[in-house]
């Protein structure tokens, strides 16, 4: 009975993930792939909250709490507004393709 409701879950929460609009996969994977190019300590890297809005099809507006390790290793938290465009990634007005990260 135990198997049968977690199997169910499983199923479930894979059914809501994979409800998430691709220009928001797509996105994700972009700006986590910004950050592991550009920390100290990419290992470190780690998400506490992530928000978005989405501009028509392709546009995504972030908001990333996030974590990493400094270059003396202490743990520093800061809060970054990204926006993701297919292949783009703009933070701070830096805009970066795919390609050059």
């Amino acid at each position: 009975m135990k198997a049968n409701k977690m199997l169910i879950m499983l199923a479930a929460a894979f059914l809501l993930c994979a409800c998430e609009p691709q220009a928001v996969r797509k996105g994700r994977k972009l700006y986590k792939k910004y950050y592991q190019s550009t920390l100290e300590d990419p290992a470190s890297f780690k998400v506490y909250k992530e928000t978005y809005t989405m501009d028509g099809k392709y546009k995504v507006n972030w908001t990333i709490d996030y974590g990493a390790k400094n270059s003396f290793g202490g743990m520093v938290r800061k809060t970054d507004n990204i926006i993701t465009v297919g292949n783009s990634i703009f933070v701070n007005g830096d805009g970066k393709t795919e390609e050059e990260l």
